[in-house]
């Protein structure tokens, strides 16, 4: 039999040892001081009048919008023109509200004169509800201009197709030509020339038709006299009531004739310092005055 072979162990090798990576080192976040607290206020106890108070001030139901559309237009009556068209913007209440205002006062304001004024007048007549009729008018165009001529004429001309019954004016240049209309519905007329501004006599024409016509007030005007060198220019006024003429001329210094069996009330005014200069005289027959 052969020889058994002795097997000899392999001697075991010692297994690496793996390298580990350091550890990083983590910071332990800070520890953050606690907010203070906030100190809160007990409300104070108010008296029940204040309490009271302030219920009446807390918005309500709108009473003013939910008033009927006559009143609405007489308290814009009150206003002029530019303040009456921005109360449009209040509610869909107000929005076609002025557009009914039987009541037109038209006045210039620095912010808003020379053409600017002029385009909003023709604005405002344009859009205004044409249906309705004029009860007055009060105008005061202080601008020195040609364009205020044309600017007075189309408010008279838009006036006396509405039926307007008062008239109140101011003009600084008067010219005849914007009362070249005749109207049946007329009874109060108040004109104002401030001659002494522009430097031009403003002659009041003798041939006005208003034959409804009660009340005339004149401040600064001149009456032309006719060939008999008298000047009647309230002949065709039979229905007048109330005269009132301030610091006005007869040209040339001849006569004034009032004659009106309806007059009542008669009022001249003159300055100390235009007697002088403006002297007439004047011959009267009313016997109801």
């Amino acid at each position: 039999m052969a020889p058994s072979k002795q097997i000899t162990p392999k001697p075991k090798t010692p297994k690496k040892q793996q390298q580990l990576a350091p550890a990083k080192k983590v910071r332990a976040p800070r520890k953050q001081p606690p907010a203070p607290a906030k100190k809160v206020r007990a409300p104070r106890k108010q008296p029940p009048a204040m309490k009271a108070n302030q219920q009446q001030l807390s918005p309500g139901p709108d009473i003013i919008s939910d008033l009927s559309d006559c009143i609405l237009i007489h308290i814009l009556s009150f206003m002029d023109a530019q303040e009456a068209v921005q109360t449009c913007i209040l509610s869909k209440r107000w929005i076609n509200v002025w557009k009914k205002l039987h009541t037109l006062t038209l006045l210039d304001y620095s912010e808003l004169s020379g053409k600017l004024f002029e385009h909003f007048v023709f604005k405002f007549l344009s859009l205004r509800d044409d249906q309705t009729d004029i009860h007055s008018i009060l105008l005061h165009p202080p601008f020195l201009r040609k364009e205020c001529n044309k600017l007075v004429y189309h408010i008279l001309k838009y006036a006396f197709s509405h039926h307007v019954q008062h008239l109140l004016i101011n003009f600084i240049c008067f010219k005849p030509n914007c009362f070249s209309f005749s109207s049946s519905t007329l009874k109060s007329l108040e004109l104002t020339s401030d001659h002494l501004i522009s430097g031009v006599i403003s002659i009041f024409p003798n041939s006005l038709n208003f034959p409804a016509l009660t009340t005339l007030s004149l401040s600064y005007f001149t009456f032309f006299s006719n060939e008999d060198g008298c000047a009647e220019p309230f002949s065709t006024f039979n229905m007048l009531n109330t005269l009132i003429i301030h610091h006005c001329q007869v040209l040339h210094k001849r006569h004034l004739c009032i004659s009106n069996a309806k007059l009542e009330n008669l009022s001249i005014t003159m300055c100390y310092y235009m007697i002088s200069r403006t002297y007439f005289e004047i011959e009267l027959y009313a016997p109801s005055l």
